[in-house]
């Protein structure tokens, strides 16, 4: 009797742990381009005689170019590898950066906002496609924790850099600058090409395909990123205003950002063990909880900031959840088109979210900021609440 070896499975490509780092690079840099412009430009306009309306209108600015540049990434990557347009989208973002110090004027900065983001959004979409693109069922997952993880390190250090640099003058644009140009270096060396994606991967047909498909996890997408925009654009005002201080508002920014470094994970790891749907539940209720409880705790510096801490947490354990979930349930080419339209869903969210929490700071005062952090994961556990546990099928190309 003759028995047959188990399949010796295939090494992994000598280049795959090389481009793994280059994505998780630009993933933290796309945190940190965030993390950095949001507060200094939220404070600088504010400097400058803006309203809370308008200072949320100038971010949706920023979600717009995401909305508008996410779905052309596609055609990008087909025409260019993806360590070449990352090379690219780091040396524009970095002489975006000094033009606004260089150019002081609020309709113009709307311009340059505009601009600024579509950098910041090739280097965030680009790499968590190709990332999204050279991972293998088996190690997506963690793939994705990964690349959460780094996300949520360059959103605390963009948060916390303010706090070294100042918000004011040449400091922190220079600073924004010199980041991104000096890591652009790494991206010289070879990495992994994957396949070219779908040139019509994004189309708004796409969108509105996998909506139907998976209408409560693409809207993981949208609630994330209506939190994070208004989150990363008001938190260190809202910070400032109850007597925190600029620098204060700065470091509550950070404290949302190192919760959404460690969360993640933790739920990720739960998430392989078939709770996906009812953790999402629990980090649309955990985003409104923690962030009701930067309300109830306005005056508790220490509460205020581990409630910042949880409610950063749980909000991008939300997308990253999601975007695991959307993983495990298309194959192929259908992985690219579920995360490019991921991707242009989370646009969409940044564009209403500051909006909105603009809107209602204006109308009634500071509190408006946390309850609309909250009203954004609370909505969102109500909708998953509406529709149940029930689960697509998986779909392939």
């Amino acid at each position: 009797m003759t028995t047959t070896a188990p399949p010796i499975p295939a090494a992994p490509h000598p280049l795959k742990a090389r481009t793994v780092m280059f994505c998780l690079l630009a993933g933290c840099l796309a945190g940190t381009g965030f993390g950095l412009s949001m507060p200094v430009l939220a404070f600088s306009l504010e400097t400058m005689g803006a309203s809370g309306t308008v200072i949320g209108l100038n971010a949706t600015v920023g979600a717009l170019s995401t909305l508008v540049t996410a779905p052309l990434i596609p055609r990008l990557m087909q025409r260019m590898p993806p360590r070449r347009i990352l090379m690219a989208a780091l040396l524009f973002t970095a002489a975006c950066f000094p033009l606004f110090q260089a150019l002081p004027n609020i309709p113009l900065w709307f311009v340059l906002r505009f601009v600024m983001g579509m950098g910041l959004t090739v280097l965030f979409v680009a790499s968590e496609t190709w990332l999204n693109q050279i991972a293998t069922p088996r190690d997506r997952g963690r793939l994705i924790a990964f690349y959460a993880t780094a996300l949520g390190i360059g959103f605390a250090l963009g948060g916390a850099l303010p706090s070294l640099v100042g918000v004011e003058g040449w400091r922190p644009f220079l600073t924004g600058s010199a980041i991104f140009a000096v890591a652009s270096l790494p991206l010289m060396m070879r990495a992994l090409d994957p396949e070219k994606p779908d040139a019509h991967a994004a189309s708004w047909g796409a969108i509105m395909d996998l909506i139907r498909q998976a209408p409560v996890v693409t809207m993981a997408a949208l609630c994330f990123g209506a939190v994070e925009m208004s989150l990363f654009t008001f938190l260190p005002l809202y910070g400032d205003g109850v007597g925190l201080g600029p620098q204060g508002g700065a470091l509550l920014l950070s404290a949302a950002a190192i919760g959404a470094v460690g969360m993640p994970p933790i739920l990720g790891w739960f998430a392989d063990r078939g709770f996906g749907r009812a953790l999402l539940f629990a980090a649309a209720l955990g985003t409104a909880i923690g962030f009701a409880g930067c309300l109830v705790f306005a005056h508790i510096p220490w509460l205020l900031y581990a409630s910042a801490f949880f409610g950063g947490g749980m909000a991008l354990s939300m997308y990253t959840l999601g975007l695991t979930d959307l993983g495990s349930r298309f194959t192929g080419s259908a992985v690219v088109t579920a995360n490019a339209v991921f991707v242009t869903l989370y646009g969409l969210g940044s564009l209403v979210g500051p909006g909105v929490s603009g809107v209602m700071r204006d109308q009634i005062g500071l509190v408006g900021v946390p309850l609309a952090l909250c009203g954004f994961g609370g909505l969102y556990a109500l909708v998953i609440l509406a529709r149940g546990l029930r689960r697509n099928p998986v779909q392939t190309s």
